[in-house]
């Protein structure tokens, strides 16, 4: 079941009473338009396709990020943009997920209802319902090309999150020259890019 908030722009799916009376802000947001045309793109596409369709590419981002961070037993973890769930299943941490596309969290609802700690979100990634500082560690895995203005997006990312920011860029959408110019106009500091030839995106490490 979905429990939409006032204005309906937001449903919590799954979550734990006190936990949401601690992260959660902003309540009211509503999506922008181009929003609504790829969260209906992705529900056309559904989860299990998705599945079928980017779950191997997506691993080998996870394996090379999980072989360079180390996770402290209470941190809380963001996963902005989290589609099915596919990063969430591997985590053991509680691992919040947010996306604007019921269609791909109907996906992730099933890998996680049966797991502890693990919550589920749809709602705006450029908008988060969230207090600031609120989040130990944020993953974004092949958000930001999609979306209208990614330095903002960057600054929100900031926002509601006091340690390490994992992201990940198409390398088709961004050479490296475009990356750090990004980078520099979002005031990125202490970020490290790595660059994999077996991966299809940059990889941000940001402290």
């Amino acid at each position: 079941m979905f429990k939409s908030s006032e204005n309906n722009s937001i449903f919590i799916l799954t979550f734990n009473k006190r936990l949401q009376e601690n992260i959660f802000d902003n309540l009211g947001i509503k999506m922008k338009s181009n929003k609504k045309e790829t969260q209906t793109n992705y529900n056309i596409l559904g989860h299990k396709i998705y599945d079928k369709r980017y779950k191997q590419e997506q691993k080998i981002k996870y394996s090379i990020i999980l072989n360079n961070v180390k996770f402290l037993t209470n941190e809380v973890i963001l996963d902005h943009g989290c589609g099915t769930g596919l990063f969430i299943e591997l985590i053991k941490n509680p691992v919040v997920g947010i996306d604007n596309s019921s269609g791909l969290l109907t996906g992730a609802l099933k890998k996680v209802k049966r797991k502890e700690n693990k919550y589920l979100v749809q709602g705006d990634v450029d908008h988060l319902p969230f207090r600031d500082n609120i989040f130990q560690k944020l993953f974004s895995f092949t958000v930001i090309q999609n979306l209208e203005n990614p330095s903002d997006t960057l600054m929100e990312i900031l926002r509601v999150t006091k340690g390490l920011k994992i992201i990940t860029v198409l390398k088709k959408a961004y050479d490296k020259k475009d990356l750090i110019c990004l980078i520099e106009k979002s005031r990125l500091e202490n970020t490290k890019i790595i660059d994999r030839e077996e991966s299809k995106d940059w990889l941000l490490l940001i402290k």
